[in-house]
């Protein structure tokens, strides 16, 4: 495979955006706001335990949760028995490390170049396959699991950016990995041309 230079402007698109789909990917991976809870409580423990008043707005992600009240937040913990949230966490954290090691070879790709892209277009596919599955476990049933212990009758639950992004991040880095793919391959067709097209030349050159 040809080094940066010689790639194809769809090769080099791919790779841009797989780097960029990571990004987007690591912020919504990482923030607390994969989905927002509004609980309208009365007078009863919760309402003790989280200050005065009757509503609360509770944000989290795959890591944290948050109490919003006003200008402040609160920092809770998850309940540590929460098994089937913690396997949508291990499928986000096994996506993060495919699209991680699809950046890390496009790096190595530029280092080397008789490095097939191949590796490439195929962690980064697997990536954002993986964190999709994630994704919609999450959205299915997953997004009130971290809230399952102050949840009420007047509670609604909202999936939000954090988890947006990180949906993003999956689809953009297959879109991106199959942009790879098409420009390695349409790269090794034109090298191919090219170098029968010179072999014809010198042959007829002989003659």
């Amino acid at each position: 495979m040809a080094l940066w230079s010689e790639t194809t402007t769809m090769y080099k698109v791919g790779i841009v955006g797989i780097v960029l789909s990571f990004v987007v990917f690591v912020v919504g991976f990482g923030t607390p706001v994969w989905s927002v809870t509004v609980v309208d409580l009365e007078r009863d423990v919760a309402s003790l335990l989280f200050g005065h008043g009757s509503v609360f707005e509770f944000t989290h992600g795959l890591w944290q949760i948050c109490q919003q009240k006003s200008s402040t937040s609160k920092l809770l913990l998850y309940d540590c028995e929460m098994v089937f949230f913690d396997f949508i966490r291990g499928i986000e954290v096994v996506a993060c490390v495919f699209h991680l090691a699809s950046c890390l070879c496009a790096l190595f790709k530029q280092r080397c170049s008789k490095y097939r892209p191949t590796g490439i277009a195929v962690l980064g596919t697997i990536a954002g396959v993986t964190g999709l599955i994630g994704e919609t476990i999450f959205a299915v049933a997953g997004s009130e699991a971290p809230t399952s212990l102050i949840r009420h009758d007047n509670s609604t639950v909202n999936l939000s950016w954090s988890f947006a992004l990180a949906v993003v991040g999956s689809g953009l880095v297959i879109i991106f990995s199959i942009l790879v793919g098409m420009g390695s391959r349409m790269s090794v067709l034109s090298h191919m041309s090219t170098d029968a097209s010179n072999q014809n030349m010198h042959e007829l050159a002989g003659y």
